[in-house]
This record gives structure tokens, C-alpha cells and sequence, in this order.
């Protein structure tokens, strides 16, 4: 999952070029990948040609604790599925999400209310807590901020 950024720039998840990962079309058009920019911990800009975008995101203020934020990934493979979720902690380097994110996920465009682009989703965390014998697994999505 990626957003562009400017007319042949994405923006996506860092980790997503690990292991020799190489982008190679987008939406079913071949591209050819140039340059990765890191922006963030876990978020690169990429340079690309091939491809003219003519939606560009506006990239948005700040995220806070409380808002609600959307998203289209492909998890598991399944394209273009949109969801929404919330900002449960907010750092300055990293969003904790209230939200389902799976594999597949990973880069795509963080939106606020107004539709500007705030973070890059980059993972999913879980926690487990026993209580009363009870076991509890909570698990939260992770989100870089752009600025």
C-alpha cells in the first residue's frame, strides 16, 4: 500500500523494501522505482517513473489522541479495502491506532477528517493481560506521523 505524495512520488512503509523488496507497478501499471528518501522511522518516500499521479494527498497537521483517522490497504491480499479507526495515543514518532491492520496494510496513507494525509501505517502490536485467570490479547496498529 503506498499514497502519492507528488505526481511521480509515493509515499509507503520503509520495511516494505527490506529484504531486497523492489516496486516494480502500481494499480497494474509497470513503473520503474528511483530513489527512497526516508522520512520518518519507518516511512520512505519513493521516486517513480512510468506513472503521472493526478490525485495528490495534502499532507495535514499534528495527529492527536481521539481522532478519527481512515485508511484503503490490502490485507491478506485483498485490494482496496477502506477503514476507519481511532488515534489512541499519539507520541511524536509514532501513532497508537484503535483500528484492524493486517499484513498487506503496511504503507498505506493515514487520513484525518478533512482528508490530509497524517501518518503512514506500519505495523500491529499486541498485548496480552491476564486478569481474574482471564486471559486478554489487545491489539493495537502502529502509524508513523509525516510532517
Amino acid at each position: 500500500s503506498a499514497t502519492a505524495i507528488g505526481p511521480r512520488t509515493i509515499l509507503t512503509a520503509k520495511h516494505c523494501f527490506t529484504s531486497g523488496g523492489k516496486l516494480v507497478s502500481i494499480d497494474g501499471t509497470k513503473v520503474q522505482q528511483g530513489k527512497l528518501t526516508e522520512l520518518a522511522t519507518d516511512a520512505v518516500s519513493v521516486e517513480v517513473s512510468g506513472i503521472a499521479f493526478t490525485h495528490i494527498a495534502k499532507i495535514g497537521g499534528r495527529p492527536l489522541q481521539g481522532d478519527r483517522v481512515r485508511w484503503s490497504g490490502s490485507p491478506g491480499g485483498v485490494t482496496d479495502l477502506f477503514r476507519t479507526g481511532y488515534i489512541v495515543r499519539s507520541w511524536t514518532d509514532e501513532l497508537m491506532l484503535d483500528a484492524q491492520i493486517f499484513g498487506g496494510d503496511s504503507g498505506a496513507g493515514l487520513f484525518d477528517d478533512e482528508g490530509r494525509l497524517i501518518a503512514v501505517v506500519t505495523a500491529a502490536r499486541a498485548m496480552n493481560t491476564v486478569s481474574d485467570n482471564n486471559l486478554y490479547r489487545i491489539q493495537f496498529a502502529v502509524a508513523v506521523p509525516i510532517r
